[in-house]
């Protein structure tokens, strides 16, 4: 590289795009040519403002005199990675304070002034701010105050969810099952990266601390994928047979069609389709490089009659879109993206997609509902409502050990064994 490049202005770019322009955060762009240990520095900032930012707000609202304005936004966002940096890690303040200020753009020279004067007046008072915005329960427990809600009346656990949702998780791998993950930890411990196993996916592999994931051993032979431990149960459980032609719905970024594939490698045909185009070509790399070949489509699952051949499937996975309210530990931006109007518009979706495609599946086949949400709107009321309208749908108890029954399938709760929030219903199409 021939020049520095400011941390603190590509964490305050990122977050601007999540908070202001409301666009999901996937990674810091492979344009800026970072180390792997600026890379990940920029990561851990963005997704700590994300997790923090309803308490970061708070804590602005209590120092700025007036709102910033429209036009300023990226300051406002600067001053939150500055705010962050003073509250959350382990950099002196004066270090964070003069680093954040470096990153203003020259046009707005008059913000430096500002943005040296708001943190360092966080500094000064932090006990008697962090008192104040502690009054309230919902910057304090740092959840949106609809999905607060939400939680509060679904779930006596609600406080335990909310907790667990704000917690950093580690790294999880899906090894391989054609690898042991037995030899696969002695490689890794070999070259000084600790792990341990996962206590439900017998193909589940913690990292501890802070790693590129390209770094590791076998990621260029495709040996693993990362993955939650919550997530890695839908080949399992879908366990379609030998020589079967199964549809991925929702398909991309992949992971759950690189893990079933992984499991059944002698299956006749896996249709792998999402619409939208740029997470289809991540599901593409992901393909290649842990070499499966299914048939990717770019189409919307649920207008069959643009893609579908009319030839039966013996298992269907719908991984289907939804609030994502329990993966929040591992996409905080989701605190900022989602509003109670998303949840209606996923669960008319979710309904949707249930109804297309049902008829796609022979008798006798099997359709496994996916979800990475807490809300029972999307969950048992959604399957109870199928089931009810469907005359040949048949519910399947799922025999496991993760997760909770919930009469209309397992639930998993964020936290529980370190796992992210997933709902798994199992349909059996009869007659």
């Amino acid at each position: 590289m021939t020049h520095k490049v400011n941390l603190r202005k590509l964490a305050s770019r990122a977050v601007y795009d999540i908070a202001i322009k409301q666009q999901p955060f996937y990674d810091v762009p492979e344009s800026e040519s970072l180390h792997p240990k600026d890379r990940a520095w920029v990561r851990y900032c963005v997704l700590g403002v994300c997790r923090d930012f309803i308490a970061l707000e708070a804590i602005l609202n209590q120092i700025l005199d007036k709102p910033l304005r429209s036009r300023d936004k990226d300051i406002f966002c600067l001053l939150l990675v500055g705010l962050y940096q003073c509250r959350s890690m382990r950099i002196p303040d004066h270090a964070a304070v003069k680093e954040t200020v470096a990153a203003i753009p020259a046009k707005k020279r008059w913000a430096r002034g500002l943005v040296n004067a708001t943190l360092r007046s966080y500094c000064r008072e932090r006990e008697t701010l962090e008192a104040l915005i502690n009054q309230s329960l919902v910057t304090r427990l740092r959840t949106p105050a609809w999905l607060y809600e939400r939680l509060r009346d679904a779930w006596p656990q609600w406080l335990r969810i909310i907790i667990a949702n704000n917690r950093i998780p580690r790294l999880t791998l899906h090894i391989n099952p054609a690898i042991s993950r037995e030899d696969y930890a002695k490689r890794c411990r070999e070259l000084d990266i600790e792990v341990d196993f996962c206590r439900y996916s017998a193909t589940g592999l913690r990292i501890k601390g802070a790693i590129d994931v390209t770094e590791l051993p076998g990621y260029n032979e495709g040996e693993f994928i990362v993955q939650d431990e919550g997530a890695q149960f839908a080949a399992s459980v879908l366990d379609p047979s030998e020589g079967a032609r199964v549809l991925d719905a929702c398909a991309a970024p992949g992971g759950k069609t690189i893990a079933l594939m992984m499991k059944a490698p002698k299956l006749r045909e896996v249709i792998a389709i999402d619409n939208d185009i740029a997470r289809l070509e991540r599901l593409q790399e992901n393909c290649e490089r842990c070499k499966v070949t299914p048939s990717i489509v770019h189409a919307d699952a649920a207008n069959t009659l643009s893609w579908w051949d009319g030839r039966a499937f013996d298992s269907i996975l719908l991984d289907a879109p939804c609030s994502a309210t329990g993966v929040i530990r591992r996409h905080p931006d989701i605190k900022l993206l989602r509003s109670e109007k998303d949840v209606a518009r996923a669960v008319t979706a979710q309904a949707q997609l249930l109804t297309a495609l049902w008829p796609c599946l022979k008798r006798g086949g099997r359709l496994l509902y996916v979800t990475c949400s807490m809300l029972p709107e999307e969950n048992t009321e959604q399957i109870k409502a199928f089931l009810a309208r469907t005359a040949d749908a048949k519910l399947i108890p799922i025999d496991a050990t993760f997760g909770i029954d919930v009469e209309y399938g397992r639930q998993i709760l964020p936290g529980h064994g370190f796992m992210d929030g997933f709902f798994y219903a199992l349909i059996e199409r009869i007659g």
